[in-house]
């Protein structure tokens, strides 16, 4: 529901700050401004999200975890639009093996959940960090773990049962993932 409210136009009154060198976020508005908040959690699984129109390149201009009351919220900030496919997946271990060939990968927490965004580039306009280490109760890590061809894929170190719920937001266009605290 969030997404076709998204699609269609609707505007989400919430404020999304970014702190680029630290990939930290804080988020302000209420809960009646965040419907995102209304929603269910999903515990385990995978949710993908789809839109048609998509920019070619949708660029990452900023990525955070921000602490908020009963969940740890993980976005991702897009300069150009929303990506064409983006798909959360969750797994019973922070030991991630990438798609590229590259090294594997342990992060901090005991499950774990990738967040694989196609069609994006965060190269271009993020200036960020890589390998986010928070103080949070819940995502304890956030790196990303691949970027070839068109896609990134975030692996994110999580303390208790993957619970989350995924929106996109416009104006500006932000993905927005929440993870149920332990």
């Amino acid at each position: 529901m969030l997404a076709g409210l998204a699609v269609a136009g609707g505007a989400v009154l919430i404020h999304i700050e970014t702190d680029r060198t630290s990939g930290s976020t804080s988020t302000r508005g209420s809960p009646a401004s965040d419907p995102l908040t209304t929603e269910p959690f999903t515990c385990g699984g995978s949710t993908g999200l789809g839109v048609s129109g998509a920019p070619t390149v949708a660029f990452v201009n900023s990525i955070g975890v921000a602490q908020r009351s009963g969940f740890d919220r993980v976005t991702f900030g897009f300069r150009n639009g929303r990506p064409r496919d983006v798909v959360v997946a969750t797994q019973d271990t922070t030991h991630f093996t990438p798609g590229t060939g590259g090294p594997d990968t342990v992060l901090k927490g005991n499950q774990g959940a990738t967040i694989t965004i196609y069609g994006s580039d965060s190269h271009t306009d993020y200036h960020g960090p890589t390998d986010i280490q928070t103080r949070s109760s819940t995502v304890l890590e956030l790196r990303e773990i691949g970027a070839t061809g068109g896609s990134l894929v975030w692996a994110l170190g999580l303390a208790g049962t993957p619970c989350y719920r995924v929106a996109f937001y416009d104006n500006p266009v932000v993905l927005v993932v929440d993870f149920k605290k332990a």
